[in-house]
């Protein structure tokens, strides 16, 4: 027989070994004769096994060997033996195997593939078992080695950004990211070459282990403006240096607006000197464009109530407004041309000599943000924060494709920097000028919803208090999905392993974005519980939404105590968990919390100290269920075989009023063949439809899913001779 190397060669022989596994497995049961199965003769009582291929091999820990293991079987003779039953085992090193068992062909050749385990053995072992037909004896009769590759210390240099843009007399800051390999964990000293006279690199500190590093980039006024490249290198010691290009552009200076211009983003300083001014503003802008305008007093005065009046390129009014401290209006532009802002006092007897600031944005564009304001990038994933002064709105950008799930939430910062009646409040302006969604609250205004078209989306904050004269700080977070999340200093999010725990916490209008990777097909369930009660505030509510690789949100739920959501990936790639806290009013609540995460098919890593693993017929298992936790446990099936899983509730202390223990039973292809819950004892019997390792989620299905207890958890008709990649209980 011909073996096809490569990956197609990989999956021919995957599929061979699955066949004659099923082949081996499935025991009586009638069937149509498989036209691929290998017939079973007469097998000779001594028997040899030669090692062919994949002895020896090296390859990094965690990774599949390059080749398959091989062995022949013969006779005295040394002729082939045919149908002679192998079981492949890995022994030392950790790790698994494909299949685990297989029958020899015509040539007398069995085949398995070779996962090392994560540890860095010098030396990891697979044994080849067979059982004499003869005398039932157990022998190993051959043994494959294999090392682990150890990589060489190193480590590679990476800019964040790797090209930035500054303007003469500015500085701008930038990350190097230093990654190691290989045990190096030392120092590394940074140089920079190649900038030109004028433009000055320096670097922060860069301990032993740190991953990135600060690095500031100050142009002087009389760099000539152009691109230059710089570069950055790395030393540590004897190994090699290292180095990445940063690219510097300098931006020629902008040209100094005409008089009375306003530029979006910006704060512009007024002052009204005598009874009866009116000052005269100007800017620019298209038809469809969307436009906010906010005018603050600068002191308090009780006789200057600021008047904002917004004109037309026709000499027509179109907006106006007027408060006690401040004023504001925001419309889309009915046509283009030249637009003229009026700022003035309401009582034209109002004493002189008092400060204004106004804020002006326009979306679509580009924003300046003035020194001592706040706006600029959104992050997806990250925290960034802000304040609001009298009048002032801030403005943020981000990019997104069509079809991308949004969530931006504003909260307020620390109480004690917010005035009273400080209400966040943000706008929400597309790619082309419309506005997408204005929403405010008391303490925190979040929107969730997808990206109806693809381009460059603004966000406008403020305050939403009438008059709007109201300060405060705030902190303001966007979660894309699909997108790589960055989390800030202090939060929490990741990825989320099967059958891991996470913990993380939720501040005054916070959103955490996690991840996990499943395949199109998998079933996955997810809880989010409260943690610790002195952490909590009384109406924090877990708030779970699940994003696929699509952009589509695809589960949602929210509860008192525990939120849980269940579902069945549609598309193979990473999908987004956001977590929140929901219900309130103002969205007020905060407080600690558990993500968990259960998938299947798939190998767990559940933590230190929880209960699942493999379970075999007959075998009574014991395990604790927490307020929101999931435990996975799994066992082997051979198709058409009848199966009972049963749980059931141990009395006593440890168990709530409400404890009701239950099973979602799923098979190797991700379908959920059986669920069963009881307050006392559930019985879950079925026919397995396929060969393979079954996945069994053990949760309290009480409706708050916050009750916990200890249970026991038996299975009969399971097959032991199903070789699974599942840690024993």
């Amino acid at each position: 027989m011909h073996v096809r190397t490569g990956d197609a060669g990989r999956h021919l022989l995957r599929r061979g070994l699955s066949l004659l596994g099923a082949a081996l497995l499935t025991g009586g049961c009638e069937r149509a004769p498989d036209p691929l199965a290998v017939p079973a003769p007469s097998v000779p009582v001594r028997v040899s096994v030669q090692l062919v291929a994949g002895d020896v091999q090296v390859g990094p820990a965690g990774r599949e060997l390059p080749e398959p293991l091989r062995v022949r079987v013969t006779d005295e003779d040394d002729a082939p033996v045919a149908g002679y039953v192998l079981n492949f085992r890995v022994v030392a090193g950790g790790g698994s195997v494909y299949a685990g068992a297989a029958r020899t062909d015509a040539e007398g050749r069995a085949a398995d593939w070779w996962t090392l385990g994560p540890e860095s053995a010098d030396t990891q072992r697979v044994e080849v078992r067979a059982v004499d037909p003869a005398t039932a004896e157990r022998r190993v009769v051959a043994t494959f080695r294999a090392l682990t590759a150890r990589p060489a210390p190193g480590f590679a240099l990476a800019a964040t950004p790797s090209s930035i843009s500054v303007r003469p007399g500015a500085s701008a800051d930038v990350a190097v990211v230093v990654t190691r390999a290989g045990g190096f964990a030392g120092e590394v000293a940074l140089s920079a070459s190649g900038a030109p006279e004028g433009v000055r690199v320096t670097f922060g500190a860069a301990p032993g282990g740190a991953a990135s590093v600060p690095a500031t980039i100050a142009v002087a006024a009389g760099v000539a403006p152009g691109t230059y490249p710089i570069a950055v290198r790395g030393s540590a010691g004897d190994l090699p240096d290292q180095s990445v290009t940063l690219t510097l552009t300098v931006a020629a200076p902008p040209p100094p607006p005409p008089p009375g211009a306003l530029t979006s983003g910006r704060l512009h300083a007024g002052r009204i000197e005598r009874a009866g001014q009116i000052d005269s503003w100007s800017f620019e802008a298209a038809q469809g464009d969307y436009v906010v305008l906010s005018v603050g007093e600068g002191q308090t005065s009780p006789e200057f109530s600021p008047w904002l009046r917004l004109v037309g390129p026709n000499g027509a009014e179109l907006a106006a407004d007027v408060g006690a401290a401040a004023a504001q209006v925001a419309r889309a532009i009915p046509a283009s041309g030249r637009y003229t802002v009026t700022v003035a006092a309401r009582d034209v007897r109002a004493a002189p000599g008092v400060d204004y600031a106004l804020s002006f944005v326009r979306a679509p564009g580009t924003h300046e943000t003035g020194a001592g304001d706040e706006g600029g990038t959104l992050t997806n994933g990250a925290l960034h924060a802000g304040r609001i002064t009298t009048g002032d709105v801030d403005v943020w950008t981000f990019a997104a494709d069509q079809g991308d799930y949004l969530a931006v939430s504003m909260a307020e910062g620390a109480r004690a920097a917010a005035a009273a009646d400080f209400a966040p409040w943000i706008r929400i302006v597309g790619p082309g000028g419309e506005l997408v969604r204005s929403v405010s609250n008391t303490s925190a205004a979040q929107f969730w919803g997808a990206a109806r078209v693809t381009g460059t989306y603004t966000v406008i904050v403020g305050t939403a208090d009438v008059g709007g004269d109201a300060t405060g700080d705030y902190r303001v977070t966007l979660v894309r999905a699909p997108g790589t999340a960055t989390v800030s200093p202090g939060d929490e999010g990741g990825a989320v392993a099967n059958a891991e725990t996470r913990a993380g916490r939720i501040e005054l209008g916070d959103l955490d974005a996690w991840t996990f990777a499943a395949e199109q097909g998998d079933q996955f369930v997810l809880t989010m519980a409260e943690g610790a009660p002195a952490s909590l505030t009384a109406d924090f509510a877990p708030w779970l939404r699940v994003v696929d690789p699509t952009g589509a949100e695809i589960a949602a739920d929210v509860g008192a105590v525990v939120a849980r959501v269940t579902g069945r990936a549609r598309v193979t790639g990473t999908y987004t968990v956001i977590a929140a806290s929901g219900y309130t009013v103002g969205r007020a609540g905060t407080g600690d919390y558990r993500v968990t995460l259960a998938k299947s098919p798939g190998a767990p890593t559940p933590p230190a100290g929880d209960d699942g693993g493999r379970m075999t017929t007959g075998t009574a298992y014991t395990g604790r269920i927490t307020t929101g936790d999931l435990d996975v446990w799994s066992f082997g099936a051979v198709q058409g075989g009848d199966v009972v899983v049963t749980i059931a509730r141990v009395a006593g202390a440890n168990a709530t009023a409400d404890f009701r223990p239950g099973v979602r039973i799923v098979d190797p292809s991700g379908q959920v063949v059986r669920t069963a819950s009881d307050p006392t004892s559930a019985r879950a019997a079925f026919r397995a439809p396929t060969t393979g390792t079954y996945t069994v989620i053990v949760a309290s299905e009480d409706l708050g899913h916050d009750a916990s207890g200890d249970y026991v958890l038996t299975v009969t008709g399971a097959s032991a001779a199903i070789v699974g990649a599942w840690r024993a209980p």
